[in-house]
């Protein structure tokens, strides 16, 4: 059972949501269930696909608040060094950027948003092989019934 961060939108903004997949159950194949777990499959399949991709846009939308909030945070270092007088290069901004908290903050978000999405995105992936699996075990299954109802020569 892992659990799953997603954003959705509300009148107010944006709203996140934790949800708990059963990756074991989804991801376990049987030949005593086969063909409810063929039935269930696509749902599934879907189901996954959406909350990837809602994991995919809520990284794009971290990954744009994190250059936001590097942009924000090296204007600031510029503004301070003019106002003091002191002169600053550029790898001493992007130096005192990378330390800033909020770009930490938002660095840190991004890097979360993102592992989330490869690890669902991996998830689906894993549940299109599945359903490849399933209908070879169902072709084989056919193959030997068939096998066990031919007349014996």
């Amino acid at each position: 059972m892992i659990e799953v961060d997603y954003e959705y939108r509300t009148d107010e903004g944006w709203a996140t949501q934790t949800i708990k997949l059963d990756v074991d159950l989804d991801m376990s194949l049987s030949d005593e269930t086969l063909n409810d777990d063929m039935c269930a499959l696509p749902r599934t399949i879907a189901y996954y696909s959406e909350i990837s991709a809602e994991c995919q846009a809520m990284t794009a939308r971290r990954k744009n608040y994190m250059e936001v909030a590097e942009a924000a945070a090296s204007q600031r270092i510029r503004a301070a060094a003019k106002e003091s007088g002191d002169k600053i290069t550029e790898p001493g901004i992007k130096e005192q950027v990378v330390s800033d908290d909020a770009v930490r903050e938002a660095r840190d978000l991004y890097y979360e948003a993102d592992r989330q999405h490869r690890m669902l995105d991996g998830f689906y992936r894993a549940l299109r092989e599945k359903a490849s699996i399933s209908i070879a075990i169902c072709y084989k299954q056919k193959e030997e019934m068939r096998t066990m109802n031919s007349p014996l020569e």
